[in-house]
């Protein structure tokens, strides 16, 4: 047998021998030329190109370890942040102030009752409270301003104005109870200091100031609501309120008849006491007339002013009475038309009215004529018996 070139002895040795190691290839196939194709000496081998298995990175034993100091850092800034970030808003959470329920409460209780009907109703129900024995259930009557007798309103002076008004918009209690025959006075006056130190505690507990005690009695405000007590001393007790914005209209209305008042009258003071005028159209055309009630907070008892106009003329004040007037101070023109249908007393003491009203002095004055009148009539009969008669027959008439 030939022998085989060096280059191929080597390859076929390599072939032989059992790969070991990395980097050795892994079952090399090697094609070997064909029979027919001659070798020569100065031919290339083709020498396959091994497959090697990708090579495992295995970093070295005494390798130093990554450090993650960096990331750490940033982790720890990230929560201090964000701790921050909740600290804070926790801290505005807390801070913010909160609606004191406990002191609205507290100021809800220290405010008044600004109401005349509820204040009224309130104490209407602490003087029917079954659970209070200091004193015998009171007879009570609720008056409105639809009632069938009105509530009287206490006084109010209107800003800016020198007198006082009263108004019909008032509401009130009217308390009574059976007299006992056993006191000396005939007032049972247990049950009228119970009354008002009821009435009282209420007044206090909503917060109602004690403003002036007056001849009627006395007097409690708040801001919006006026009331009085009167009748402390005796049988029946009347509680009475009335808001303070329903004095306003009245107190527009009443002003010219103040001023022709306060005109005519030099005694007038500012504690007069003024109610709505009731203005009435007279019989005679083209006049008028009008009534109001005066008192003072400084006396009891009222009286009623009489005033006239003509046309749109100013208001006169005609004079205050209690009674119905004489029919002879009724004694000009302006007044006998103005009061023509008002009923006064004749001098004969008799009721008649104004119109109808014919003073003694006329009737005299009249009988006069007449009898003068029938003297005339005789002596000229005997010219005329028909106008004469005619005239008798007139004479004839009172």
């Amino acid at each position: 047998m030939e022998s085989l070139p060096t280059e191929q002895n080597d390859i076929e040795r390599l072939n032989a021998e059992p790969a070991t190691g990395p980097g050795v290839p892994v079952n090399p196939v090697v094609t070997a030329p064909p029979a027919s194709s001659p070798i020569t000496q100065n031919a290339q081998p083709q020498i396959p190109q091994p497959q090697f298995d990708p090579p495992i990175a295995t970093p070295p034993l005494n390798a130093p370890k990554k450090s993650h100091k960096k990331r750490n850092i940033i982790i720890a800034v990230i929560v201090f942040l964000l701790l921050t970030a909740g600290t804070m808003a926790a801290i505005m959470v807390f801070s913010t102030p909160k609606k004191d329920t406990s002191k609205k409460s507290v100021a809800e209780s220290t405010k008044p009752l600004d109401d005349a009907q509820g204040m009224i109703t309130k104490i209407n129900a602490a003087l029917t409270d079954s659970s209070k024995d200091t004193y015998q259930n009171p007879q009570i009557n609720f008056m409105s301003p639809t009632s069938t007798s009105p509530a009287v309103s206490p006084s109010y002076q209107v800003k800016d104005t020198n007198y006082y008004v009263v108004t019909s918009q008032a509401y009130g209690l009217n308390i009574q109870k059976t007299v006992d025959t056993n006191s000396e006075t005939g007032v049972d006056t247990i049950f009228t200091q119970g009354i008002v130190d009821q009435v009282t505690a209420a007044f206090v507990s909503n917060h109602y100031n004690k403003t002036t005690e007056l001849a009627s009695g006395v007097e409690y405000q708040s801001d919006a609501v006026i009331c009085t007590v009167s009748g402390t001393d005796s049988i029946p007790i009347y509680v009475t309120c009335a808001n303070k914005n329903a004095y306003a209209k009245v107190s527009g209305d009443i002003k010219p008849f103040v001023t022709a008042y306060h005109a005519s009258n030099s005694n007038t003071t500012s504690e007069d006491i003024f109610s709505a005028p009731t203005i009435k159209s007279s019989s005679v055309d083209g006049y008028q007339t009008a009534t109001v009630g005066v008192s003072s907070r400084q006396s009891v008892g009222s009286a009623a002013a009489l005033f006239y106009r003509k046309g749109t003329d100013i208001w006169k004040f005609f004079k205050t009475t209690q009674a119905v007037a004489s029919c002879s101070e009724y004694n000009t023109d302006d007044l006998k038309a103005a009061f023509a249908d008002q009923p006064c007393v004749s001098d004969s003491k008799t009721n008649t009215t104004v119109k109808e009203y014919v003073s003694s002095t006329k009737k005299t004055s009249g009988s006069t004529g007449s009898s003068s009148n029938s003297t005339s009539t005789n002596s000229t009969t005997k010219n005329d018996t028909t106008t004469n008669s005619g005239a008798a027959s007139s004479s004839t008439n009172p």
